[in-house]
């Protein structure tokens, strides 16, 4: 099914897909939480952003889609067992570069200003995009707990 996204000049343009493109607009808890899976797990091109996850996190990238009110496929990539999400809008782009994330983003992402009652939450996205806790070994028969991000 395709939708009437806007009317622009003297014809309509359709998209195929729906979504809340004022998402990254204003700051609330859900957005700087998938601003940091963003920042952590995300792709940006010029027109489109992505998030890549693995199979096995199927269940948290719907709650992702849903959470952005989107109606975008979630496609396998089974060559490396990879779930996408892609969102084509640029103007949820330029919005998401206003943060300071942007295509060269894994040599160039800054930590985006925000209040800071908003910190909790992106850094709770970014961890749960890149972030690992395991149970490790010393060798000597001593256990301990790591916490760490990647990226």
């Amino acid at each position: 099914m395709v939708a009437i996204n806007k009317k622009k000049g003297d014809f309509m343009y359709y998209t195929k897909y729906k979504i809340n493109k004022d998402f990254f607009k204003n700051w609330n808890d859900n957005m700087a939480y998938v601003l940091g899976v963003i920042a952590a797990d995300g792709c940006i091109q010029a027109r489109q952003f992505r998030i890549g996850v693995s199979d096995k996190d199927v269940i948290w990238l719907h709650k992702i889609k849903d959470i952005m009110e989107s109606t975008h496929p979630i496609y396998y990539r089974k060559s490396d067992n990879i779930l996408l999400l892609c969102v084509g809008s640029k103007e949820m782009v330029i919005d998401i570069k206003k943060y300071g994330i942007s295509e060269a983003k894994s040599k160039t992402l800054t930590f985006p200003e925000m209040e800071d009652k908003y910190l909790s939450h992106f850094i709770r996205g970014y961890f749960d995009g890149d972030g690992y806790i395991g149970k490790m070994s010393d060798g000597k028969g001593n256990s301990y707990i790591r916490v760490s991000i990647s990226g």
